[in-house]
């Protein structure tokens, strides 16, 4: 299955023919595609009329079905359950993220956490027997639960492959350093990256270039970023070496951006890793509020991840670029929704 956002297409590689399909509603952006474990439909997200919506795709009847209704302006991260009877995604109802598991037709939806806002879960499958049936939420099994799966070993940096909630819905705010090393070591994990991972943060009272160990560092492909603090700091990362936690790269094959709207990472540094302050006000560190913060009234420091890319030339630093306001609207403003640079301590 490949995707150019704006159409889908089936690559068969045994005669190397590819296939556009025929879908019946003018959706775009297709991201998080899946085959059905029959091989019989697809699972997807996609954008249509300015929201993001979940859709299944039946090959041998042309049939594409929303799961998801227009009336929020996000559902995003679907998956099957390894039977395909079920299925998990987001939606920020409420102005939170929430995980909802629902049949995979989309009835019977649940949301096992209604108070407390959640991301995207990781089917298994368990081999002990489930508890008794209590409630519609242990009659779904198996449990949805984060899990690593293969992966290059031995990778020590990412940039996460999302912001900080759904399209930056929490701006700066992660919760503290905490909060942001959570969002780390979860995307990690699960990937199937091991290890104990920090997010490269500089706040009032640390610097991110001490929360990051001192080297070498390597990407998902295993190639080398730098051997110490001294060279990372130097020379920077360069934007052709930065994959995300599931190996993504951030440049097309020609060595352009294909993160263009969507580049800034959120660092809080200078080019040598230490602790930015608003160069209006140099009083006050450029952290939001050391990442508690999603205000208009705060400002965060970044830097850009494509700043090396073909047609970025002269771009500042990976690590510092320019302030942001910390809100939702103030990251995406600048081109940013939360990113994070990820290294493994």
């Amino acid at each position: 299955m490949l995707s150019s956002r704006t159409q889908l297409f089936i690559y068969e590689p045994l005669t190397g023919t590819t296939t556009p399909l025929q879908l019946s509603a003018p959706v775009t952006d297709y991201q998080n595609i899946q085959w059905s474990a029959d091989g019989t439909k697809l699972l997807f997200e996609a954008n249509v009329q300015s929201t993001r919506r979940i859709y299944v795709y039946t090959l041998q009847t042309n049939q594409l079905t929303p799961l998801t209704p227009l009336t929020l302006p996000y559902y995003s991260q679907p998956e099957w359950s390894p039977d395909n009877q079920y299925l998990t995604y987001e939606s920020d109802e409420n102005s939170r993220n929430n995980l909802i598991i629902s049949r995979s037709d989309g009835t019977q939806k649940i949301n096992p956490f209604p108070t407390k806002e959640t991301f995207f879960a990781h089917w298994i499958t368990r081999s002990i027997a489930p508890p008794p049936a209590t409630s519609v939420i242990t009659s779904i099994s198996p449990t949805p639960i984060t899990s690593p799966s293969s992966s290059p070993t031995g990778a020590s940096f990412f940039i996460t492959s999302e912001g900080n909630g759904i399209n930056g819905a929490n701006g700066g705010n992660y919760g503290g350093l905490n909060g942001a090393d959570t969002k780390c070591q979860t995307l990690a994990t699960r990937a199937g990256l091991t290890a104990t991972w920090h997010a490269y943060l500089s706040t009032s009272t640390a610097n991110a270039r001490d929360r990051i160990g001192n080297g070498p560092w390597y990407n998902f492909k295993g190639e080398k970023i730098a051997d110490s603090l001294n060279e990372l700091h130097t020379n920077g990362i360069k934007s052709h070496l930065i994959y995300d936690e599931k190996g993504n790269s951030i440049l097309n094959s020609d060595d352009t951006s294909s993160i263009k709207t969507d580049h800034d990472v959120l660092t809080g540094s200078t080019l040598d890793g230490r602790v930015q302050t608003l160069p209006s006000n140099p009083g006050v560190q450029a952290t939001c509020n050391d990442w508690t913060s999603n205000n208009d009234d705060s400002y965060g420091w970044q830097g850009h991840a494509d700043w090396s890319a073909k047609e970025q030339q002269g771009v500042p630093h990976w690590t510092s670029a320019h302030e942001s306001a910390c809100s939702k609207a103030g990251l995406n403003a600048n081109g940013g929704s939360g990113k994070l640079y990820c290294f493994a301590v």
